[in-house]
């Protein structure tokens, strides 16, 4: 009787979620295929035309006139601008740029502690600093900008509607 209760429960999570798994926006460039589809729990930032800040947060919900990230509803027609980020190119980009920070601050560290003179050599600033740079720029190109100006467009796609 247990298993047969833990079934049914299953079978009622997996219909429940099932509707909000259908729901996409496609960015589509004017007169071209779908560029990239996002969907529900998708990480996005957003820049209305009233706002003009960016808004990060993970998709919610997708309905023909509105997205919704977190609690809070957008209208489409109100959206400015999407922004992605490839999580690959960000986590490595922080990494390198932590990583730089670090090296220099054990070098650092190292030489103050015995004393020595000059407290970083050229090479160790140039090492630091290029880690940081490196990770900086990594960081920068795992982002992309899609702008209504630049003729991107918005589509909804619910698989759920008739």
């Amino acid at each position: 009787m247990k298993q047969l209760t833990q079934l049914f429960l299953f079978i009622c999570l997996a219909v429940s979620l099932s509707g909000k798994a259908q729901q996409y926006i496609y960015l589509v460039k004017k007169g071209n295929t779908p560029y990239k589809r996002l969907g529900i729990s998708d990480p996005i930032r957003i820049k209305t035309y009233e706002g003009g800040k960016w808004i990060e947060g993970r998709i919610s919900n997708i309905s023909t006139k509105s997205i919704t990230l977190g609690r809070v509803s957008y209208p489409i027609s109100e959206i400015e601008a999407m922004r992605t980020y490839s999580s690959l190119m960000k986590t490595g980009g922080y990494t390198l740029g932590v990583g730089g920070i670090f090296f220099t601050g054990i070098a650092l560290f190292n030489r103050a502690i015995n004393e020595d003179r000059p407290l970083l050599y050229p090479g160790q600033i140039i090492t630091g600093g290029a880690l940081v740079g490196t990770g900086y720029l990594l960081y920068l190109f795992s982002r992309k900008t899609y702008k209504v100006e630049n003729g991107w467009q918005f589509k909804v796609i619910d698989l759920n509607e008739e």
